[in-house]
């Protein structure tokens, strides 16, 4: 096994590109805090997750943002603001602040209009953005999507490509995993490219 560095920095985003089983999932749930590292190191604000107990590390996924490739997660009877409130909810935001996030959250993600519609009836596309919306309610430190631009079209993998650039002028840092090649010359997100990572 080869080498791999990866640091990220405040306010970027970072294209993680490659193939299945090249480590995209594996590296985010090291970043996550999920999986101790059997060798190398993994720094979480200068500190190994090594040396974190488990409490430590649970502090830490709440500070984050995880976003999984599957729309699943998802309450597919209940409209796209009671799916990030109740998100809030759980993440014990002081309920005067819920409102006011939801409806940052729905903003950001393009989604005001569709906030009483059913998940259910949403496009694939659409209940993405809702995830994103979810990870965003409790403006997490970092923002780990997984996959997000599996199974969908062009238009929509680059809908949520032009939401992602953004959240940096926002103060978010995102880290995305993809196995689609993307354009090359963008200046908005720096690719990392996980080839040679196997």
């Amino acid at each position: 096994m080869k080498l791999f560095s990866l640091d990220v920095t405040e306010g970027e985003m970072i294209l993680l590109e490659g193939r299945n089983g090249q480590g995209k999932s594996y590296l985010l749930n090291l970043i996550a805090g999920l999986i101790i590292p059997a060798r190398g190191q993994v720094l979480l604000r200068e500190k190994d997750v090594k040396t974190l107990s488990e409490s430590q590390r649970s502090k830490w996924r709440r500070s984050l943002g995880l976003i999984s490739s599957t729309t699943d997660t998802l309450f597919p009877n209940y409209s796209v603001e009671d799916n990030v409130s109740l998100v809030a909810s759980a993440l014990e935001v002081d309920e005067e602040r819920i409102e006011p996030r939801v409806r940052e959250a729905l903003d950001l993600c393009k989604l005001n209009e569709y906030a009483r519609i059913a998940v259910k009836d949403l496009s694939e596309g659409l209940k993405k953005r809702v995830l994103v919306a979810r990870a965003l309610v409790n403006r997490p430190d970092l923002i780990l999507a997984d996959e997000l631009l599996a199974n969908l079209d062009e238009g929509f993998k680059m809908d949520l490509i032009r939401l992602f650039t953004k959240l940096p002028e926002f103060g978010y840092t995102v880290v995305l995993t993809s196995t689609s090649r993307l354009q090359r010359n963008s200046s908005k997100f720096r690719i990392v490219p996980l080839e040679d990572c196997s």
